[in-house]
């Protein structure tokens, strides 16, 4: 991985959603560099060290994600993988509460966006994309293309409900690949 220097403590003054529970921290893949591409979630449910990659496989969401992900070219170990909220939620299902999602992602998710310098951004579920586009885009079957501080951000259902709704990734695998070669 390309030394990207550290990325900044969590800065949770102030915040009217935060928990005792932890914090996530990004995960940053081995082969990820400036330039890659990052995927945004809303929260987590797991602590984003070691831990979180084998939890995250283990997961519905991974069980869906990576082998989408691969067949559009690309791989955990490239990627890095960030929450727009950053405390971890107790029941690892609800999401936080738009205020605390606004307030959490100006203080910390910028910064993260501006130290990891990505090419492109993978936004996950309807909070994040509504959030990251200020209103503009919402997740499709197919995905929809915006941009979040400059950079491309594709639009997608978070992969929990996406496999509902396309099980195989026939429908959202063609625009993400074509995203993802531009």
């Amino acid at each position: 991985m390309t030394n990207l220097g550290s990325l900044p403590a969590l800065d949770c003054s102030g915040c009217s959603y935060g928990n005792d529970l932890g914090k996530f921290e990004a995960y940053v893949g081995e082969r990820y560099s400036p330039g890659g591409v990052l995927v945004i979630g809303h929260s987590a449910y797991s602590k984003g060290n070691g831990s979180w990659i084998a939890d995250f496989r283990k997961s519905q969401t991974g069980r869906y994600f990576e082998p989408l992900l691969e067949n559009a070219g690309q791989s955990l170990d490239s990627i890095a993988v960030t929450n727009a909220y950053k405390c971890l939620l107790p029941d690892g299902r609800s999401a936080p509460n738009r205020s605390a999602l606004s307030e959490c992602s100006g203080r910390n998710l910028q910064k993260e966006v501006e130290i990891l310098r990505p090419g492109k951004i993978i936004s996950w579920g309807l909070p994040v994309s509504t959030l990251l586009s200020e209103g503009t885009a919402f997740p499709t079957e197919t995905g929809e293309v915006f941009e979040y501080l400059g950079i491309p951000a594709f639009s997608m259902y978070h992969p929990a409900y996406q496999v509902t709704r396309d099980p195989k990734g026939e429908k959202i695998l063609p625009a993400l690949r074509a995203f993802l070669e531009k």
